[in-house]
């Protein structure tokens, strides 16, 4: 990873011998690992990418070290682009709907990892009049940062997301169909995500709708990894003030100036975005998604890793 990107992704030395320490192994160990997922990717019919060594990475960190389940998370990954291939195909900075999305909402993944080895995403809508054609659209950019993180190889123990309701009002929450919550779903379950906690913050007078929507959609074991933040100091309880912005009362840099640099990031990345339009495998569709969406959201949390 180039040294300027590498300051929107900071990792230590310290903090990677501590996440191969929790599994028991070294790095040495870690890329013999990379070099057997490698080698058995050769053999497939699963595109050969350049950006292969990243993704593997990233399916061993979200797999725990499990070589096998790490195998089928790449598989996941590849099925879920072409099953999505409507959305994914969208996945391209520099283009209208990439701006229509840069407006409508922002997303931040925060440089420094926190105390417990988490990588913190923080995202905001700034759409009030719900101009967007669909829910999909405002996690536009947030899929761009998740794909740089996949194909740059980042290094983490599991991770945090903060949602910022200030702007989400019922308009937006319209915007959230059973077929746009299936599909986001279906996305995270892809590459196995590991999610530590999930905080809501400045939650608007729709709270009740918004939270029951939410749940409705997360297992059971994933209620008490919710956490509804009143005020910031409650969210400090979890995230200490030097690992949020200073729009949280923290000491990072604004939201606003993190994400001018995460875009410009992405936005320098238009070409390896381009190749990834090419990652699809029809040959890993041997069944039709089920129809049945309660189904399908059940089925795909089965897969979703929660520490």
């Amino acid at each position: 990873m180039p040294a300027q990107d590498q300051e929107l992704l900071l990792v230590t030395e310290a903090e990677r011998n501590a996440i191969f320490k929790h599994y028991g192994i070294n790095e040495g160990e870690f890329d013999e690992m990379v070099n057997i997922i490698r080698e058995w990717h050769k053999k497939t019919k699963l595109p050969q990418e350049d950006t292969i060594s990243g993704k593997i990475k990233i399916a061993l960190f979200n797999c725990k070290m499990d070589i096998e389940k790490a195998k089928r998370c790449l598989e996941s990954y590849y099925k879920i682009r072409t099953v999505h291939s409507d959305f994914f195909d969208k996945l391209v900075p520099n283009t209208n709907i990439y701006n229509l999305a840069k407006e409508a909402s922002k997303t931040v993944i925060m440089p420094k990892l926190t105390p417990d080895l988490c990588r913190i995403t923080i995202f905001r809508l700034c759409d009030p009049n719900a101009n967007v054609p669909d829910g999909l659209i405002y996690e536009l950019v947030s899929f761009l940062g998740v794909e740089y993180r996949i194909f740059s190889g980042d290094t983490f123990y599991s991770n945090t997301l903060i949602i910022d309701l200030k702007g989400f009002g019922f308009h937006n929450l319209m915007k959230y169909s059973p077929g746009v919550c299936n599909t986001l779903i279906h996305c995270l379950v892809s590459v196995k995500l590991r999610l530590k906690n999930l905080h809501f913050v400045n939650l608007p007078p729709i709270m009740d709708k918004v939270m029951g929507m939410v749940k409705m959609f997360l297992p059971s074991k994933m209620h008490d990894k919710v956490k509804v933040h009143q005020t910031y100091e409650s969210l400090y309880e979890s995230i200490p003030k030097e690992y949020l912005p200073s729009n949280y009362g923290g000491t990072e840099a604004s939201i606003e100036e993190l994400e001018e640099k995460w875009c410009k990031l992405l936005e320098s990345k238009e070409d390896e975005f381009k190749l990834l339009l090419k990652a699809k495998c029809h040959d890993l569709l041997d069944e039709k998604p089920s129809k049945n969406h309660n189904d399908q959201v059940e089925g795909s949390f089965r897969k979703l890793n929660i520490d």
